[in-house]
């Protein structure tokens, strides 16, 4: 099939911009949404078919790690500047919600820690939605139980394509010491219409 072009790194653009790693990088959706902006619509100058949200960490848990509480607000607005940017492109960019992992994903997992994922992902993903997301991008997972988690979440919230992609690491037992391939076929039998592998070592 015809190829088609993504975006790069947000984080990374908004680094050189001079935000600081200190704060999350999703809140600048609400205290810096111009920069965020510029961004998208410089990789849309660039070519990019399909630009992500800037809301890779804005769960709970991860924007609560840096004191911010307004999750639903933050990714509504990370929503809301891609579109605009997308806009003014002119293009028909496509708009991928970036759900990036909650950071809770290691260690044994209980059912109560499951439904502690799994909320926490919906109130990301139905805020997502709600804004009005093309697609959904479930991206650098390193563990098959909580991408298995976000992709159910995912498939039950939104009736549009999901992009499932895994980042593999030295640790084995991250996918239940499964190998790509065979990650790549429960991904799909979960539910996700494209996979892939991202940030791996």
């Amino acid at each position: 099939g015809t190829p088609v072009v993504w975006d790069g790194a947000m984080g990374t653009m908004l680094y050189e911009q001079g935000v600081l790693t200190t704060r999350a990088f999703e809140e600048c959706n609400i205290t810096q949404a111009e920069k965020v902006k510029a961004v998208h619509v410089s990789f849309i100058a660039a070519g990019a078919q399909v630009i992500q949200t800037n809301t890779f960490g804005a769960n709970r848990f991860s924007l609560g790690r840096f004191g911010v509480v307004n999750v639903v607000e933050v990714n509504a607005a990370g929503v809301r500047i891609a579109k605009e940017a997308a806009l003014e492109g002119g293009k028909g960019t496509i708009i991928a919600g970036a759900i990036g992992p909650s950071g809770e994903g290691s260690g044994f997992l209980d059912d109560d820690k499951l439904l502690e994922i799994a909320v926490a992902f919906e109130e990301q993903i139905k805020a997502q939605v709600d804004a009005g997301v093309d697609i959904l991008i479930l991206e650098t997972f390193t563990f098959l139980a909580e991408i298995k988690v976000a992709l159910a979440t995912a498939k039950k919230l939104f009736a549009g394509p999901v992009v499932a992609s895994m980042s593999f690491s030295d640790e084995p037992s991250a996918t239940n010491n499964y190998g790509p391939g065979q990650v790549a076929l429960l991904l799909q039998k979960w539910g996700a219409e494209v996979v892939g592998v991202n940030c791996g070592g």
